[in-house]
């Protein structure tokens, strides 16, 4: 572990507790309620810098307390320069990628902020496609501690609805976290763009997973003269320390890499048989690489009564929030989640535009837009980066990631905070040479420095797998495209339904709302069997025929008679069957007047 500053100084300060960190005793009080015993390696370093007033650079690994680090001081901070007095603006931003991590940060920050300063607020900047109205009332009021993406904070700026000054002398912090990430995301311009809004003394702080050239030019556009705090590599001297009030040390997670070789068709089969056989601890998370696997994934394992959440960025923001939520509380043991694979949506657009320039594709500029569309449709969404996933025990990758950092993203769900987790990839056979690219470049990983190594997972046999065989390929037959894409448009439609996110167009348009139901309670109905058998009635005017009914005990059975093409008889109904007795029963009385008339001229003639 390396802390030095810009001329190359490492100050060697022990801070082994919560109270040696110079934080607010209110904020003392509730770490404690919050039975936060010590702080991790990345607090206890962090946050005497950010309280010095310098700027920082954080980088380390995921679970190692990077949000604790920058939210404890940040409300401090902000905590103090309240007692000085109100002001109508935000006193610290934090920009995050992803509306995920942003209403995870903001309910952290709030959970704080309760117990510490009632009066004080964290808030979360509403959705993008929202109404304009609520956008302006929550930017012209914002609260202390303001939490949104770079896009949605870049839109109050451009329209003007931040209060005078909000983010000129009126800030006092301004929070990167993520920042590889939210780089990744596209974001590059955004954060021009606040930066040049934001004062110039303005204490910022960057927080990564790892580093390339971007991040360092984007340092030099946001922070001045930052220290460096880099816990990257491993401390392995201070794994020995037993005292409950120590420092606890930089650990890598304690996961267990394993692998399955099998067919690309098979992955549905032994999805279910890890699941089926209790070989998966749980709690289980399986990343995929698109919607469509997602759904169809959860398709095939309710089939065989494996309950399970789906996760990816169709679903509408309240939804997926609903969702981590509810996985966090461990209604679901489950979770399949779309990978937000930023590296290879990038390769696949940067090969399309190739194609388009190099005119082998007739169709390329067809793929440019569509990858732009998927782009733009994932920018607000992550589940990869950031999310804190509560008790993950085990994660499957469907697919073999793009990368090594992908990888280590992903399987980051699990281990974190020195617990143990399992990282189980399937792998086909076109998919060999890129988990062998991955464990190459992932030597740096591995246990005093030896190659990170993937085993078999042994615990699954080839016989029970083949003993589930025939029953996985008759379900996977009923899940096919058509099943899939239904099971999209009721998901989706009925997420809206229960999105606030629409309320307030709905409340504008609610003959929409009333179609959106309507065809909702539709998509609900079973398909009746007899709706199979089409009438000759209805096989392009071919000649009708008459329906006889026969009333039986049992019910109501029809019997087609062929023949001739006859008039439909109107329906009669009991008011005129009555009258026609009636009148029948008169003629019957006049015919026997008429012929005992007739008898009795007889008899006197």
């Amino acid at each position: 572990m390396t802390l030095c500053n810009d001329r190359g100084e490492c100050p060697q300060a022990d801070h082994s507790t919560w109270a040696s960190l110079g934080l607010d005793r209110r904020i003392l009080k509730a770490l404690k309620r919050k039975q936060y015993n010590a702080p991790t390696a990345v607090q206890a370093q962090a946050i005497p810098l950010v309280l010095s007033g310098k700027d920082v650079v954080v980088r380390a690994h995921t679970g190692s307390g990077k949000t604790a680090a920058y939210l404890l001081p940040v409300a401090h901070i902000v905590m103090q320069n309240h007692a000085h007095g109100a002001l109508p603006n935000p006193r610290a931003i934090v920009l995050v990628p992803t509306r995920e991590l942003a209403n995870q940060v903001t309910k952290e920050a709030s959970s704080i902020l309760c117990q510490c300063a009632p009066t004080l607020r964290a808030g979360e900047l509403p959705a993008s496609g929202c109404a304009p109205e609520i956008l302006r009332e929550f930017a012209g009021a914002p609260p202390e501690i303001l939490v949104g993406t770079p896009a949605r904070v870049v839109e109050c700026i451009r329209c003007g609805f931040f209060p005078p000054d909000a983010l000129n002398s009126g800030l006092d912090l301004l929070v990167l976290d993520e920042a590889d990430m939210l780089l990744s995301f596209g974001y590059n311009h955004d954060i021009k763009c606040i930066a040049a809004e934001v004062q110039r003394g303005c204490q910022s702080i960057l927080l990564s997973a790892t580093t390339n050239e971007e991040l360092t030019g984007m340092q030099s556009l946001v922070l001045h003269n930052p220290v460096q705090l880099d816990l990257g590599s491993l401390n392995r001297n201070r794994c020995g320390q037993t005292e409950t009030n120590a420092v606890q040390p930089v650990q890598s997670p304690r996961i267990s890499h394993y692998i399955i070789k099998l067919h690309t068709d098979d992955k549905l089969l032994y999805c279910m048989a890890l699941f089926r056989l209790g070989l998966c601890e749980k709690k289980t998370l399986v990343f995929v690489s698109h919607s469509d696997a997602a759904i169809r994934l959860r398709l095939f394992l309710a089939k065989f009564s494996i309950s399970c959440c789906a996760l990816h960025h169709e679903l509408p923001y309240n939804s997926r929030a609903h969702i981590l939520q509810e996985y966090n509380r461990g209604v679901y043991d489950c979770m399949i989640a779309v990978a937000d694979d930023i590296s290879a949506r990038t390769k696949k657009e940067s090969e399309a535009r190739d194609l388009m320039l190099d005119g082998k594709h007739l169709n390329a500029s067809e793929e440019v837009k569509r990858f732009g569309r998927q782009k733009d449709a994932h920018k607000d969404f992550g589940v990869v980066r950031g999310i804190d996933f509560k008790q993950v025990r085990t994660v499957i990758n469907f697919d073999v990631p793009s990368d090594a950092s992908a990888y280590v993203h992903q399987i980051g769900r699990t281990g974190r905070g020195g617990e143990h987790g399992s990282a189980i990839t399937f792998v086909s056979l076109s998919e060999v040479r890129k988990i062998e690219a991955i464990q190459q470049d992932l030597k740096e990983y591995g246990e005093n420095g030896s190659s990170l190594v993937f085993k078999p997972f042994g615990k699954l046999a080839i016989e029970d797998v083949e003993a589930l065989r025939y029953r996985a390929e008759d379900v996977s037959r009923t899940v096919g495209r058509a099943s899939v894409r239904d099971a999209r448009v009721r998901e989706i439609r009925t997420e809206l339904l229960n999105s606030d996110r629409l309320a307030a167009h709905f409340d504008e348009n609610p003959d929409e709302l009333i179609l959106l139901k309507h065809d909702f309670r539709l998509a609900k109905q079973r398909a009746l069997p007899h709706l199979n058998h089409l009438p000759n009635y209805l096989r392009g005017g071919k000649p009708v025929k008459r329906l006889e009914e026969n009333y039986t005990g049992a019910g109501n059975t029809s019997a087609l008679i062929e023949g001739k093409k006859k008039k439909m008889v109107p329906k009669v109904t009991r008011a005129r069957k009555r009258y026609k007795t009636d009148s029948a029963n008169k003629k019957l009385k006049l015919k026997d007047v008429f012929a005992s008339a007739k008898g009795k001229s007889r008899t006197d003639g």
